[in-house]
C-alpha cells in the first residue's frame, strides 16, 4: 500500500525571494533568487531581467571579483 509519494516536486513559497543583501554575515553580498516552485522556468526570463538590474545598481562588485572562491 502507497502511502505518499513526493516524485519532482519543488519547492515553492508563497512569493519569489529576489533580493540584494548587501551585508551578510561573510562579508560579501548575497543574491537571493529562489521560490520559484514548478514555474521556475516560466519566470527564469524576468527574474533574470531583475537579477542583473540588481547587480548593476548594486556597486557590490560581483563582476570580475579576484577573491571569489
Amino acid at each position: 500500500k502507497t502511502i505518499k509519494d513526493a516524485v519532482g516536486l519543488r519547492p515553492g513559497r508563497d512569493e519569489v525571494r529576489l533580493e540584494l543583501q548587501n551585508k551578510s554575515e561573510f562579508g560579501i553580498p548575497i543574491l537571493h533568487n529562489y521560490g520559484h516552485g514548478g514555474a521556475g522556468f516560466t519566470m527564469c526570463w524576468g527574474c533574470a531581467d531583475e537579477v542583473v538590474e540588481l547587480v548593476k545598481g548594486s556597486g557590490a562588485g560581483f563582476l570580475g571579483r579576484q577573491d571569489s572562491y
